[in-house]
């Protein structure tokens, strides 16, 4: 008869690197004077920088990320350049 003892397994990585480099990409999205932002496949912002807020004259970040809906149509000049750039990162 085999006997099933509990038993419990865990894994550990050093994340302190991920740390520093999350540090650093923040301050740079932060401190940024260009407009950064990510978004998600349907054209709807995730997160913008306060570069982008600022050049669109928005208040605050959490007023443009709810006011823009399909940022091919409302952010880019030529919505076929959002299509193009989306297709490139596929």
């Amino acid at each position: 008869m085999v006997r099933h003892e509990p038993c419990l397994l865990t894994t550990s990585i050093d994340i302190s690197d991920w740390n520093e480099a999350e540090r650093r990409y923040q301050a740079i999205f932060e401190k940024s004077h260009e407009g950064i932002y990510q978004s998600d496949a349907e054209g709807r912002f995730l997160i913008v920088n306060p570069s982008m807020v600022r050049i669109f004259g928005y208040s605050s970040q959490e007023e443009m990320i709810g006011s823009i809906e399909n940022i091919a149509s409302q952010i880019y000049f030529d919505p076929r350049e959002r299509t193009m750039l989306t297709r490139k990162l596929v």
